[in-house]
């Protein structure tokens, strides 16, 4: 698909959302997090003390968590009055054995850093500079 208009910031995108929806239709927004740390377990209601631990949680996800803490901001600026949840992707990872999650790194990386998991293709270069 291609994009006639690109949107120039999340709040210009949310903007567009909330004015091509009748009003009330929106009755709750969810937000992918990628990186929620040891903090997260599931998906949780966005309060501040959520907003301070995906902030904690930058360093272990540079390229994302401030693009996400940036669209959970505005949507809630531009929907106040409706839940907003967050959605991480390292929830996924909770509940795995630590023989599982541990085998291909170095302990240290998950001790120091809360790592669980490596995509290679993904990671790698991140986890070199650390």
């Amino acid at each position: 698909m291609r994009v006639l208009n690109p949107l120039p910031d999340h709040k210009s995108a949310f903007r567009l959302i909330r004015d091509r929806l009748p009003h009330g239709e929106i009755a709750a927004v969810g937000h992918r997090v990628v990186h929620g740390g040891e903090s997260f377990s599931g998906s949780v209601m966005i309060d501040d003390a959520v907003l301070k631990a995906i902030e904690e949680n930058v360093p272990l996800a540079p390229l994302h968590n401030p693009a996400n803490l940036q669209g959970i901001k505005v949507a809630m600026e531009l929907f106040p009055d409706v839940p907003h949840v967050a959605v991480f992707d390292t929830a996924f990872h909770q509940d795995m054995a630590p023989e599982v999650f541990l085998y291909p790194l170095p302990y240290d990386l998950h001790r120091r850093y809360g790592i669980k998991e490596v995509q290679l293709s993904r990671d790698l270069p991140h986890l070199c500079r650390l």
